[in-house]
């Protein structure tokens, strides 16, 4: 089983103080043929408001071939969650199998984050948020950083939207839909779950801290150590991040 497969389990199972929302109608599938989906896109192609932004490592293709392609996948054969896992970082085709198969949906979106191999030793020793606000621009496309300029439709929640929307048309058996709001122009945040690894665990923390979302699970990370952001009031309560790192990962070899 793929470690952070496994971990996720142990992080969505539900915690016992959790409250249920009346407005939470139960998600059931009527698929007359059930089965697991997977399904591919690029996000230019999904939304044409989106650009490359080369200054920062955000490109739509490299090396001659294409680098924005975006992932989903659901098993309809498996009874629902009622929750999307937004995983940021690069796709692992056993990672989706296996949360298909706990009855939860998954995207990997392609968004703005090829910052930070560029600028993450760039602080300045006097701002103690530098790399949180780029994550956190890079996450929303609003305005945080003065150091980048990442517009909505190339930042972290427009691409989900856009995604969500998408499949909800291709992939009618799989209820994407359900994870829409009324207007389909925003996420049900609340159904949500951010994980990553390393640099995106460390961003769904941040995004987690601004926007109420399900859960955050974080695997080598997060990270931003030197920073002070981890300590902002937070959107998402306390019980519902977790984060798993060990001093023998490979992804983050710096002091535990």
């Amino acid at each position: 089983m793929d470690r952070h497969a496994l971990l996720i389990l142990v992080a969505i199972l539900p915690l016992p103080s959790a409250a249920v929302q009346a407005s939470d109608t139960p998600l059931t599938f009527n698929d007359p043929a059930p089965q697991r989906y997977e399904l591919t896109a690029r996000a230019s192609r999904i939304d044409p408001r989106t650009r490359p932004h080369p200054e920062i490592g955000f490109a739509f293709e490299k090396n001659g071939k294409p680098a924005d392609v975006e992932k989903a996948s659901v098993d309809t054969r498996v009874k629902p969650e009622g929750k999307l896992v937004i995983w940021l970082m690069g796709y692992s085709a056993p990672l989706f199998e296996r949360l298909n198969g706990y009855g939860l949906h998954a995207i990997q979106v392609h968004y703005a984050n090829g910052w930070f191999d560029k600028m993450s030793k760039l602080a300045p020793p006097t701002d103690d948020q530098f790399l949180g606000n780029i994550r956190l621009e890079a996450a929303t496309g609003k305005d945080f950083s003065k150091a980048v300029d990442i517009p909505q439709p190339d930042g972290m929640m427009e691409r989900a939207v856009q995604l969500v929307k998408w499949l909800a048309k291709e992939n009618p058996p799989g209820r994407w839909d359900y994870f829409l709001t009324d207007d389909r122009q925003g996420l049900r945040w609340e159904r949500v779950i951010m994980a990553g690894a390393s640099h995106g665990s460390t961003t769904a923390a941040r995004f987690a801290k601004y926007q109420r979302v399900d859960r955050v699970v974080m695997f080598c990370g997060p990270r931003d150590q030197y920073e002070t952001w981890q300590g902002l009031p937070s959107a998402t309560p306390a019980n519902r991040f977790f984060a798993f790192s060990h001093v023998l990962d490979g992804g983050w070899t710096g002091h535990h």
